[in-house]
């Protein structure tokens, strides 16, 4: 009699393929397959396998492809259309004030930009979060930047910290 269970125990391996000698059965009441701890998946009641468990992605963690192209369009309009008003400004600026106060504008300005960026695709992806919104936002705002700083003399080092900055703000509100 040992001898049978031993071998009817050494027979039950997870049907994930992993050689694991298991006993756990799936808790469906329709599937008879074995699955290892490795496998399993906890649901509210019984440890499922992982066809049974039917994962499915979380609706905050996955935007539908209407508002990752309505995010795409709002974040690269906004940026674009930001960047040129204020590179405006700032030539306007720089023909009238010292050049350190446009040297400090062209640090401090672009992690506004940013920032706006951050809150403009949280708004139009409806609060979700994923890489591909992270994707867009870091694009657009790294655009924005670039175009700001078009025509200006800034020191590498100090437009690089600001271009950081201004991306790290931008992805901030989407990095999952």
């Amino acid at each position: 009699m040992t001898e049978t269970l031993d071998k009817r125990i050494i027979l039950n391996k997870c049907a994930c393929g992993s050689k694991v000698n298991t006993n756990l059965k799936c808790g469906d009441a329709d599937c008879q397959e074995f699955i290892c701890p490795k496998c399993m998946i906890q649901t509210k009641t019984v440890p499922k396998c992982r066809k049974c468990a039917k994962l499915k992605k979380n609706p905050a963690f996955n935007p539908t492809p209407k508002e990752l192209i309505l995010s795409f369009v709002v974040c690269s309009t906004s940026s674009i259309v930001l960047s040129i008003g204020i590179n405006a400004t700032l030539n306007i600026i720089n023909n009238v004030a010292p050049g350190i106060i446009v040297f400090y504008l062209l640090l401090l300005v672009p992690p506004l930009l940013g920032w706006a960026i951050g809150n403009i695709i949280e708004r139009t992806s409806k609060y979700k979060k994923s890489l591909t919104l992270t994707l867009i936002a870091g694009l657009s705002a790294a655009a924005g930047h670039l175009i700001i700083s078009f025509g200006f003399q800034v020191d590498f080092f100090y437009w690089l910290i600001s271009l950081a900055i201004t991306i790290y703000l931008s992805i901030n509100k989407v990095k999952v």
